[in-house]
């Protein structure tokens, strides 16, 4: 289900009839509430600085000196004060940085969202490829308990704060295959025209996605002939071509093995899983299921479990 958003100063979310440049698509129906407010924080610190003077009194070796100093005092105490910065720091053992230590991305390291929320969205968001991470430009994690999880669209994602990590990350990876879809795959008005639409603008001939949306969907309202509730992944997949790739994708990231049980017996399911390994083949694999195939077709992937385990290189590099 999709909604039209505004984002106001304020990050104020409006209802779903107002006009937006970013056309927004969520894992489940999201209350049009404000989003969280990004704060500025400044820290100011000064720093004063004191000129040393010839009439300053200072140490040499121990020894304060008093007065002023004579040239040959002062060449004395300059060597004093190299000999001791050198005898620390042979006695001061250099340490070795962690080579998972470094920065979080600005767009998730902001005062008002949680610390763990920041780390779980930074190293999530490694896994897509560079050029896709570039388009997204806000995130957001709500923690009014507001009605519905989470939007996605071409360069948004707004998720709530209050559900487990292990769901907050399946939720921000089924947005991370909203944002992929509209954002990263892009096609071009010069291939020419297709029966799919996102809303109001047309989703162009050459666009990666549209070989995905053509497993299932003959437009953008209606599936394939012959298409039945086996051909998605979930429930919810079953929705519209959006949601339709969007639950593929976080199913692909953290079910894989299951996905591909399921590609094994389903024509449908097999094609969408190879156009991710067509399309987005570097998507390391990340996760371990919970969960077997026993031909009950779930919901809402977002809801189900799993293992997180990341690769070492993914986490160093967070």
């Amino acid at each position: 289900m999709r909604e039209t958003l505004l984002l106001l100063s304020g990050f104020v979310l409006l209802s779903s009839s107002t006009n937006l440049d970013v056309l927004l698509h969520q894992s489940v129906p999201y209350s049009p509430q404000s989003a969280s407010t990004e704060q500025a924080w400044i820290a100011s610190l000064e720093s004063t600085h004191t000129e040393t003077k010839a009439q300053t009194t200072s140490t040499v070796e121990g020894e304060r000196v008093h007065g002023s100093m004579t040239r040959e005092m002062k060449r004395q105490y300059e060597i004093a004060a190299y000999r001791r910065t050198k005898a620390q720091a042979r006695s001061t053992p250099t340490a070795t940085p962690s080579p998972r230590v470094a920065t979080l991305n600005p767009i998730f390291d902001k005062q008002d969202i949680e610390p763990e929320h920041r780390v779980i969205a930074d190293q999530a968001f490694r896994i897509i490829p560079g050029h896709c991470q570039a388009f997204l430009k806000n995130f957001y994690v709500r923690y009014d308990n507001p009605q519905h999880r989470g939007l996605g669209g071409k360069s948004t994602i707004i998720l709530t704060g209050s559900v487990p990590d292990e769901e907050f990350r399946a939720l921000f990876f089924h947005e991370l295959g909203h944002l992929t879809d509209l954002g990263c795959f892009q096609g071009t008005a010069v291939a020419g025209s297709t029966p799919y639409m996102d809303k109001d603008e047309q989703i162009w001939k050459d666009d990666p996605s549209v070989s995905f949306y053509q497993i299932s969907w003959m437009n953008s309202q209606a599936h394939n002939r012959g298409t039945t509730e086996e051909d998605f992944v979930s429930g919810y997949a079953s929705w519209d071509m959006f949601e339709d790739f969007a639950e593929s994708f976080v199913y692909y990231v953290l079910h894989r093995e299951v996905f591909a049980r399921r590609a094994a017996e389903n024509d449908a399911l097999a094609a969408k899983y190879q156009w991710f390994q067509e399309h987005l083949p570097d998507l390391p694999k990340v996760a371990k299921s919970n969960t077997r195939w026993d031909g009950a077709i779930p919901w809402d992937i977002t809801k189900l479990s799993y293992d997180w385990k990341p690769p070492t290189e993914l986490v160093a590099r967070r």
